[in-house]
């Protein structure tokens, strides 16, 4: 970073860095790898971030709560594959309220898990 600090800071002083090419790497880190140097230089970006990698990783379909229902998110989530939600303040998507709901309806046990970067 220290060899290249004016471009690291025009990039880390961007809206959303996440989305922009990282000086003096471009396409040579992994997703993970990305994910990390976020977390590192600007952890208030690191939720959009880690959306970003999940949808890299297991496509829009299976990122997008808006096109799911709760029935079909209920009907693939199990002890072996848990349900993970990543909310983004300010967006107005809370599912808690209707997880909780549903999990009460079927008698089963559901832990919410809250992860924030605050």
């Amino acid at each position: 970073l220290a060899l290249n600090d004016g471009a690291w800071r025009r990039w880390a002083e961007l809206d959303e860095p996440e989305s922009e090419a990282m000086p003096d790497f471009r396409d040579k880190l992994t997703r993970v790898e990305k994910l990390l140097v976020i977390r590192c230089l600007r952890e208030d970006r690191t939720l959009p971030a880690a959306s970003l990698f999940a949808t890299a990783v297991l496509g829009h379909r299976h990122t997008d709560l808006r096109q799911a229902s709760l029935a079909d998110l209920e009907a693939h989530a199990s002890a072996a594959t848990p349900l993970v939600v990543l909310m983004q303040p300010g967006t107005g998507l809370d599912p808690t309220g209707a997880i909780s709901d549903l999990a009460r309806k079927r008698k089963r046990v559901v832990r919410l898990l809250a992860a924030t970067s605050a």
